[in-house]
């Protein structure tokens, strides 16, 4: 009978986890959580750069489009804000009908072009600048323009362009 209790008690000690198990699981746990923690936040990240890639080229678009408006307008005013060399204008301002390229400021004259956002817009990351440059000193027949919408994700810069030839219509 004695034997019998002891066994018992025995047995009903056993039953249970030896801190060793409880150790090795609580590593295994905590590897596991980490993981899947770690994938879920640079998935975050991807979406956020993704979705700011994605404002970028609709910024690029939105400039594009509204350059052809001023191409049709008259080719004199294009022709007549283009260099040989170059010049770059800062198109964070907000485009619209009523925007005239003659009112857009080099990036010069405002003390350069800051990754300030686009019409004050979220986020205020955006700096959209447009380079045009002429063939000719005189008469030039062809314009180039350059746009480019660059941003700073996690510390590293990115940036979408898209470049346009214009010229003139006989």
């Amino acid at each position: 009978m004695i034997a019998n209790k002891f066994t018992k008690n025995l047995y009903f000690y056993n039953k249970g986890f030896s801190i060793l198990e409880l150790i090795i699981f609580v590593g295994i746990f905590s590897v596991l959580i980490v993981s899947a923690l770690g994938f879920t936040l640079r998935m975050s990240f991807a979406m956020k750069h993704n979705l700011h890639r994605q404002m970028a080229a609709r910024y690029v678009e939105e400039a594009r489009e509204w350059l052809n408006g001023e191409r049709e307008a008259g080719w004199e005013g294009l022709e007549g804000r283009a260099t040989v060399a170059g010049t770059e204008y800062c198109l964070n301002d907000g485009l619209n009908l009523d925007t005239d390229i003659s009112t857009i400021p080099t990036s010069n004259s405002r003390g350069g072009c800051n990754n300030t956002g686009i019409g004050g817009r979220q986020p205020m990351i955006y700096r959209r600048t447009l380079v045009l440059t002429k063939d000719s000193v005189a008469t030039a027949t062809t314009v180039g323009a350059v746009i480019t919408v660059s941003w700073n994700d996690e510390g590293t810069p990115f940036s979408e362009t898209v470049e346009t030839a214009y010229s003139v219509w006989q």
